[in-house]
């Protein structure tokens, strides 16, 4: 085995199961950011479980943030084109 690579078909080396594991966490922040950017909690992350949520899910967080501040506070992007 060499830097996480393994002549098994099959099994996930050492390299590949640490990159999964410190990219997971950040990746679940982003998507709760999309999410309150469009005005939504960052708990419909997990409808993106099932088969039928994750076309859902993807609209979302490729949509365009609401003009302003929502629940969840102004959005960034709109107040930086708003200062500039």
């Amino acid at each position: 085995m060499v830097l996480g690579t393994s002549l098994e078909e099959n099994s996930t080396g050492f390299v590949e199961a640490f990159w999964n594991l410190i990219t997971f966490i950040p990746s679940i922040s982003v998507c709760a950011r999309r999410l309150h950017d469009v005005n939504k909690s960052g708990w419909w992350m997990l409808l993106s479980i099932t088969i039928i949520g994750i076309p859902v899910v993807l609209y979302w967080t490729i949509k365009k943030g609401d003009e302003g501040a929502n629940r969840f506070g102004l959005n960034e992007c709109v107040s930086e084109s708003i200062n500039a």
